[in-house]
């Protein structure tokens, strides 16, 4: 995504009925995605991936926006397990 600091990644992540993003580099988005069992998972643009899982929160630091700040694996499913 085009963003005003540069091109960045990021992953859609609902909660509810509203989408968020977190946003990171490649590699960080990967780890985000090894932390809740995803570790096969490839980030490319316009890629899919489902997966339940708990999403932190948090507002930006001038309060405009709610962004992903951590993916946590869901209750009762541990991490690297499907």
């Amino acid at each position: 995504m085009q963003t005003r600091f540069g091109w960045r990644y990021f992953i859609n992540v609902e909660v509810g009925q509203r989408t968020y993003k977190l946003f990171g580099t490649s590699q960080q988005l990967v780890e985000q995605l090894t932390a809740i069992g995803q570790g096969n998972a490839k980030i490319s643009k316009g890629s899919t991936i489902n997966v339940p899982c708990l999403a932190v929160l948090d507002k930006s630091k001038d309060g405009k926006y709610t962004n992903v700040v951590e993916l946590l694996p869901q209750a009762g499913r541990q991490a690297g397990r499907r």
